[in-house]
């Protein structure tokens, strides 16, 4: 739908209702004639059309709630992640249900001020115990981002508004919009060259070259830098 004149979306209609959830999935190589604009409501029915090639493999995303029902909200929404294989096609839904959880280690939270009247709700949030990220109090305007402990291309996203205790909000809804996702990369070994000298009283010198090496990330970890010497 059309939020707030943005694109968001949510299940089974344009928001997400208490005990439903969205999954998301990161992908590649997407056939257009089946993305908007050229995809029509008769195609998007068939699952077979859920055409790609590959996944995208993220090590943080965020999203933006775009609307709340009410407006101020709150809602209280589970994220979990999730690793997948690339599964297009009348495979997909099978696949939702195999996957290779994902624990999610550090989040963010951008609180966008709506009120009510005197009520507006300010925005907490916990990672459990397995890993999975707990946002409470979430309205309008609030973006959510969030990094996990290895990639991740799937991503759950639940309102659990009438399972959080807290009173008020079982009924509440929201909606997605602004999804992004990040992808790390690697950065490579960096070699640091200095030369050293000094001098005694009666201007004697001496001088020496030495370089230290700072080993790089992801396919540069390998305890090795190109030009040093461990000794």
């Amino acid at each position: 739908s059309q939020a707030g004149s943005t694109t968001s979306f949510g299940v089974n209609g344009n928001q997400i209702n208490p005990d439903e959830g969205a999954f998301i999935t990161y992908v590649t190589g997407a056939n257009p004639n089946f993305l908007v604009p050229n995809l029509d409501q008769n195609e998007a029915d068939v699952e077979a059309n859920i055409a790609f090639t590959g996944v995208f493999n993220a090590t943080a995303a965020s999203f933006t709630v775009n609307q709340t029902n009410p407006g101020v909200g709150p809602v209280t929404v589970k994220i979990s992640a999730f690793s997948t294989a690339a599964e297009p096609g009348t495979g997909f839904v099978d696949g939702l249900t195999n996957d290779t959880h994902v624990a999610i280690t550090s989040f963010s939270i951008t609180d966008f001020v709506v009120k009510t009247g005197n009520s507006q709700f300010t925005p907490a949030a916990s990672i459990d115990a397995d890993g999975n990220l707990i946002i409470t109090g979430l309205s309008t305007g609030d973006k959510v981002q969030w990094t996990t402990s290895g990639t991740h291309d799937r991503v759950l996203i639940e309102n659990i508004s009438n399972a959080d205790g807290v009173s008020g909000n079982d009924n509440n809804t929201f909606d997605i919009g602004g999804f992004s996702l990040v992808q790390t990369q690697p950065a490579p070994d960096e070699k640091l060259d200095f030369t050293v000298q000094i001098a005694d009283f009666d201007g004697d010198t001496a001088s020496d070259s030495f370089s230290i090496g700072i080993d790089g990330t992801g396919i540069f970890d390998d305890n090795l830098v190109d030009g040093v010497v461990i000794a």
